[in-house]
């Protein structure tokens, strides 16, 4: 993980001794935060992670660079692990993926949660449908999901409407499998998967229209 605010890079490392969250500036190298952190990524001036507790369960934290302080941000699952990931910032809203139970299974299914950062307040955006690959695109958030284990698809959360769906059934017969999420003019591009062309070029404006194979190549 390495990652940039401002002047300063941040990245994870061990050095026999500590393990932690180190900062890079002027040629300086230091710890700034010593504990375990997975998934870190800059939001604002903050950095966001998933962090142990003193129980070992893996929880969302923020880091404040600013006085060197961290904390656990909600108790998404009490005594378990949320194992929240792919932080993703739109507007003053973080978005992100975590599970609040291990359900039937013992592993659970992952949720799309929000994060408030001028009030601290969280909730649940969607349930159970397994975010991945999480990219802002203006005001909204595109990623790869499947309800209940089921097809993973092209999904959208629109802020403005505060809704949340599947964009296009990209693989009807199975899963579309988006990944590689990037955007370009507004316009985002990914890989999926179709039975007629296989693993191809796909981009999207966000309707479901507009959600087409740019080329088999």
């Amino acid at each position: 993980n390495f990652v940039t605010i401002n002047s300063t890079m941040y990245f994870t490392a061990n050095n026999g001794t500590a393990s932690g969250i180190w900062a890079y500036e002027n040629g300086n190298i230091s710890l700034v935060y010593s504990g375990s952190v997975l998934s870190m990524r800059a939001i604002g001036s903050q950095l966001m992670f998933a962090g142990q507790d003193q129980g070992f369960n893996v929880k969302p934290y923020v880091f404040e660079p600013s006085n060197g302080t961290a904390w656990q941000i909600t108790e998404i699952f009490p005594g378990g692990s949320s194992y929240p990931g792919e932080f993703t910032l739109i507007g003053t809203t973080v978005f992100f993926s975590a599970r609040d139970s291990t359900g039937s299974t013992g592993i659970g299914l992952f949720d799309l949660w929000a994060y408030e950062t001028l009030n601290y307040s969280v909730w649940k955006v969607e349930a159970d449908i397994q975010p991945t690959s999480l990219l802002a695109v203006n005001s909204d958030l595109y990623f790869s999901a499947g309800l209940n284990t089921g097809n993973t698809e092209l999904w959208k959360h629109e802020t403005s409407t505060n809704t949340t769906f599947m964009v296009k059934d990209i693989h009807t017969n199975g899963s579309g499998d988006p990944y590689q999420l990037h955007v370009l003019d507004d316009i985002l591009y990914f890989m999926a998967e179709t039975e007629e062309h296989g693993r191809e070029l796909w981009r999207s404006d966000g309707s479901e229209a507009g959600t087409y194979l740019v080329k088999d190549i």
